[in-house]
């Protein structure tokens, strides 16, 4: 658990101990949510409460991300974004951070393995900008990051997509490996499109919030909050449009790899029946002249199996140039 008090867009540390708010600025506690502390026990002795249901929502790593202005006393927003960790099957983990906004107050709850979260103090040192200016500017700040920190997988997508572009065109030698693989990258792209989805929608739902509050607080805080989050939408709605263009164009590959099968066993399937075709004459004459019979014509004259392989390849010649002759080979 860390407190800080923000002032003059300046970070200092603070005790625990708060016996209440600052009329000046604001103050930003930072809180992991595996560590034992009761929250809401702290709000208390500050004058502000959190709802049960909004502490069960906390309390939860994978919460979808979602946005609720708790009438006039709080908002809160909860923000998932891309974690390093991975699952048992590789898959991408995604860690909810949670900001609970209050007039002097911002509390922020993060996973203690989401390493983002606990870069924010060194990132905001080197900022030069506004971002302390209140907690919803900050607030926002953060969401900035959490989105171009998906945003900046658009190589790792690009990458992928090109290489199996190469192995899908690549009709000889598929393993059941290579398609483990490849449903794990769909999957994988389903997920971060859906992810950035949620991201989207709860950027836009604090958006609208602010049209209704731009009658309660101050124009210009209000009016440059709302460029902000426009800003952010658009950075989120362009990482949805690469997430679904990439789900097309891998599915146009699947689409593309199978035609290519079926051309190819097509093509097989038809050399190999002018091939027995070609063949099929000559077996018929095998056939006839390898019948028990004894008086067959020619089998007794010592020209016979000379005449028989004559006109057996010629046959074959005039079948073989009849398929030429109709471009089948």
């Amino acid at each position: 658990m860390e407190l800080f008090q923000i002032h003059n867009q300046k970070i200092v540390s603070y005790t625990t101990e708060l016996k209440s708010l600052p009329k000046t600025g604001y103050m930003w506690l930072l809180l992991e949510r595996s560590e034992p502390f009761d929250l809401n026990a702290w709000l208390k002795n500050l004058g502000v409460e959190l709802n049960p249901r909004h502490l069960e929502d906390i309390a939860q790593i994978n919460h979808p991300s979602s946005y609720e202005g708790a009438g006039n006393e709080y908002e809160m927003v909860i923000f998932r974004s891309l974690s390093e960790r991975k699952d048992s099957g590789h898959r991408r983990l995604f860690d909810s951070t949670t900001f609970v906004i209050f007039k002097n107050l911002l509390v922020t709850v993060y996973d203690h393995q989401h390493k983002e979260v606990s870069n924010f103090l060194s990132i905001l040192a080197s900022e030069k900008g506004g971002a302390l200016s209140s907690p919803n500017i900050l607030v926002e700040f953060c969401l900035d990051r959490f989105v171009s920190q998906v945003f900046d997988i658009k190589q790792m997508l690009d990458g992928k997509l090109t290489m199996w572009q190469k192995k899908l065109l690549q009709t000889r030698g598929r393993s059941q490996q290579d398609w483990m693989g490849l449903l794990d990258f769909k999957t994988d792209v389903r997920r971060i499109k859906m992810l950035c989805e949620e991201q989207l929608d709860t950027i836009n739902a604090w958006h609208a919030s602010l049209r209704v509050a731009v009658k309660e607080k101050p124009k210009p805080y209000v009016e440059q909050l709302m460029i902000n989050l426009n800003d952010l939408a658009e950075h989120a709605n362009r990482m949805v449009k690469l997430a679904t263009q990439s789900q097309q164009e891998l599915d146009s590959l699947l689409q593309l790899h199978f035609t290519i099968l079926s051309h190819r066993t097509n093509e097989i399937m038809r050399i190999v029946a002018l091939v027995t075709g070609i063949f099929l004459p000559a077996n018929l004459i095998t056939g006839i002249f390898g019948m028990n019979f004894t008086n067959i014509p020619d089998l007794r004259s010592p020209h016979g199996f000379i005449s028989a392989i004559g006109t057996m390849l010629l046959i074959s010649v005039v079948l073989l140039s009849f398929f030429r002759w109709r471009k089948w080979l």
